[in-house]
């Protein structure tokens, strides 16, 4: 008969055969995985290294080509735009410093700013009450979403083409603004927009508000062909630019550059603003004609 005793010492030897499996596994066998994991962690800090230090080069590297830029701007875009008047279109999306540094881009080129606008969130149009409120601003009966921004769009575009002096009578960018779908800065008592400006569409890296198909691309083609530059950053999620450059007759009426906060990108705008009316200059990164023009002497 088998005893307690017996099943005491069963337990035991259960037991200590798991504690001698368990001290082998962590001295001998995992030791080799122990020793990978090892070589591994220190494999990625050796990559994380050579990367922060590749970083720091390319980092250098990039401060002594905007220095040299910003230096050799002036010279190379000296009374590039000198007699041109500019209206800066900012989208909702585009950061204040970018519209700042387009705009001193373009007086370095002795270029004027003749005013700003830019078009708020309120397009979106995201209830009836502001479809209503848009309606009322352009003064259409119409109701339907859809319908209500295709002819605020197009009363814009007419209204860009047309030149007000401050206070005349009914203006329909006054009523856009009073009902808050634009901001407007005037200079001074001159017509808005002064006749034969060239428009830059300065955008942000977010997607435009409404979609770019909704209100910038239409608008676009409204305004007279040859005078309107859309000018994108670098890490644009959806550049207005690339919608352009794929529509066979808006690149053809409509310069694009897609990497307006760059040196080269200000650079590339200002030559592209020289060549209108008349050439449609694309340049940047992504289906462009290039980089930036060639300069020559």
């Amino acid at each position: 008969m088998i005893n307690l005793r017996y099943h005491i010492v069963s337990l035991v030897a259960v037991f200590l055969a798991l504690a001698i499996g368990v001290i082998a596994g962590t001295t001998v066998i995992d030791q080799g995985v122990v020793q990978l994991l090892r070589n591994q962690a220190n494999a990625a800090r050796d990559r994380q290294a050579a990367l922060f230090a590749e970083n720091d080069s390319l980092r250098t590297t990039l401060a002594v080509w905007d220095a040299f830029g910003e230096s050799a701007a002036p010279a190379l875009v000296d009374s590039a735009l000198a007699g041109v008047d500019v209206v800066l279109i900012a989208l909702q999306e585009a950061d204040a410093d970018l519209v700042a540094q387009v705009e001193a881009g373009i007086v370095t080129a002795d270029g004027t700013i003749a005013g700003r606008l830019r078009l708020t969130d309120r397009w979106d149009l995201e209830s009836p009450t502001i479809v209503e409120r848009l309606g009322l601003a352009i003064g259409t009966p119409a109701t339907g979403k859809e319908q209500v921004l295709q002819r605020a769009t197009e009363a814009l575009a007419q209204r860009l083409r047309s030149p007000l002096a401050a206070g005349a009578g009914e203006d329909v960018l006054t009523a856009l603004e009073d009902a808050g779908f634009v901001q407007r800065e005037q200079i001074g008592d001159l017509p808005f927009p002064p006749r034969e400006s060239l428009f830059v569409f300065v955008g942000g890296e977010a997607p435009a508000i409404p979609s770019a198909d909704g209100l910038v691309i239409p608008l676009l083609r409204l305004l007279r062909s040859g005078r309107a530059v859309v000018a994108d950053p670098l890490g644009a999620m959806a550049p207005v630019s690339d919608l352009v450059r794929r529509d066979g007759d808006l690149r053809r009426a409509v310069g694009t550059v897609d990497h307006v906060d760059t040196v080269p990108g200000r650079l590339a705008l200002v030559m592209t603003l020289q060549d209108l009316p008349g050439a449609v200059d694309h340049f940047g990164t992504r289906g462009a004609d290039g980089i930036v023009p060639t300069f020559t002497g």
